[in-house]
């Protein structure tokens, strides 16, 4: 994704997760947007936990390969409803939920690339609306497709020490003499602009 700003926006994104099995794409849909977020939900007082994120298109679009793979699954499985699983290799899967229907040559074993579609968005299974339901794993590991990467939250080191005199620092090797900076230029004066009503 890149650089975070301040307020927690994208200043650098980048539609490709980097992954051990290469990059993956972040959104495998034709078009979407996110409905729902990865993460702990508090929904209705209880709380549980969201493996992946809700990528909602209510015409259905379709939905493509984020790499290239093998199907490991490709059925209907309880509350994601009709669900694909690709294995990239090196423990890295992803996986596709709520699918109104898959291509039926998709079955486990079956060759992928990074790509092809493989279905269109729907809402079987435990779907109250169309969307993709889109996991990303990684040795096991569920992971947001959305902010995998991304940089680490600035941390300070706390202070152990404080010192009231400098530091002596070793000398260094002789420094080469640099010729002279020339000094600064001044800037130009700005050019006035007016329009032609006098404004």
């Amino acid at each position: 994704m890149g650089l975070i700003g301040l307020r927690g926006e994208a200043t650098n994104y980048t539609p490709y997760i980097d992954t051990p099995a290469g990059p993956l794409l972040r959104n495998p849909t034709e078009a979407a947007c996110l409905s729902s977020g990865f993460g702990y939900r508090n929904a209705s007082g209880g709380g549980r936990q969201h493996n992946g994120v809700d990528l909602a298109n209510h015409d259905g679009g379709f939905v493509y390969a984020a790499g290239d793979g093998w199907i490991a699954f490709a059925d209907y499985r309880g509350g994601y409803g009709n669900y694909i699983e690709i294995d990239h290799g090196h423990g890295v899967r992803t996986r596709y939920g709520h699918m109104a229907e898959f291509d039926s040559n998709l079955r486990s074993g079956v060759r992928v690339a990074a790509g092809q579609p493989l279905g269109r968005m729907g809402m079987t299974g435990n779907a109250t609306g169309v969307h993709l339901h889109y996991e990303v794993v990684i040795d096991g590991l569920v992971v947001d497709p959305l902010h995998y990467g991304a940089p680490q939250a600035f941390q300070t080191t706390p202070v152990t020490q404080t010192y009231q005199e400098p530091v002596p620092v070793a000398p260094s090797e002789p420094s080469v003499a640099l010729p002279p900076e020339p000094p600064p230029q001044p800037y130009p004066e700005p050019v006035r602009l007016q329009r032609p009503d006098g404004y």
